[in-house]
């Protein structure tokens, strides 16, 4: 079973300081939180016994403690795999999933 954890995106109008052009972005609210809720939920549970995240987000790691946390207490081992792109600089899109710029570690 694998669950995919979507962030959701709240548009925004930024002004241009140099010609006042006006035009509309998104940001992505909240997408660490429930990935990382996500993840704890699903070790709590007994859901997985292998957990694979893929991000660059450094917030993540406290869920990756907390899993490991869970492990100690239960006397359990989830197999935890990470992966980050080596660089999203520049990137548009999902262009930045090409499989050559992926750093896979264990955790």
């Amino acid at each position: 079973m694998s669950t995919v954890v979507m962030g959701k995106y709240q548009e925004q109008t930024v002004r241009c300081r140099a010609c006042g052009d006006t035009r509309r972005t998104y940001a992505e609210k909240q997408p660490d939180v429930a990935l990382g809720t996500s993840m704890v939920a699903d070790v709590a549970t007994g859901k997985v016994d292998v957990a694979m995240l893929v991000s660059a987000d450094s917030d993540l790691c406290a869920a990756i403690h907390t899993i490991r946390e869970l492990d100690q207490e239960r006397g359990t081992k989830t197999r935890v795999i990470t992966a980050r792109p080596l660089s999203i600089a520049g990137a548009r899109g999902f262009h930045w999933l090409w499989p050559r710029i992926w750093q896979i570690m264990p955790v």
